[in-house]
């Protein structure tokens, strides 16, 4: 493709991604959607998977690109403030900036080794279709455990945590819990 038919396809992506996250955005503040964060995570997560497999096996034409970005935009847009919105509820209320701060931490560290793969492969077997597949190694790591995530327990491992926080449940001597010691008492 030239740069003259990239500009397009951007901004259809950038477009689909914008009704994407406000069309996930209505549908999760509807009360008959109970679980549907989770599960539209879990749906993002198997389309995005698909995708690196179709490009890599399947795509032949140039139409096809234009069917792959709007594909790809639905996909992935909404897919980081849906997984940020689920660890709000299962985060410990205390624990709130230490989590989402250690998360920012790993997104950033972790942003480069997708490209490097990729950027390796493409250089050793000289096909990009061969490097674009190769990131669904690291999803398929994941997919297996965000399709078995259970909402519920989580919530309840949460209020159990709280509670042990607050000396009303003890949880078990494999469990340590941090006691802090005000240093001006007696």
């Amino acid at each position: 493709m030239q740069a003259d038919e990239i500009a397009p396809l951007l901004f259809l992506f950038f477009a689909c991604a914008v009704l994407s996250n406000l069309g996930f955005l209505w549908l999760a503040k509807q009360k008959r959607f109970h679980g549907f964060v989770v599960r539209a995570v879990q749906i993002l997560a198997v389309m995005a998977l698909a995708m690196p497999v179709y490009m890599a096996l399947g795509l032949r034409a140039r139409w096809e690109v234009y069917i792959l970005f709007v594909v790809g935009a639905v996909a992935t847009a909404p897919f980081s403030a849906l997984c940020r919105s689920i660890m709000a509820e299962l985060i410990p209320h205390t624990h709130t900036s230490t989590v989402m701060s250690f998360d920012g931490l790993l997104n950033t560290l972790t942003s480069w080794v997708g490209p490097l793969l990729v950027a390796i492969i493409l250089d050793s077997t000289g096909s990009l279709r061969w490097g674009v597949l190769s990131s669904i190694v690291f999803a398929a790591i994941g997919l297996p455990l965000l399709l078995r995530f259970d909402p519920q327990k989580g919530i309840e491992e949460r209020d159990k945590f709280e509670a042990a926080l607050q000396g009303q449940v003890r949880l078990g001597d494999r469990v340590h819990i941090p006691t802090y010691v005000d240093v001006n008492s007696n």
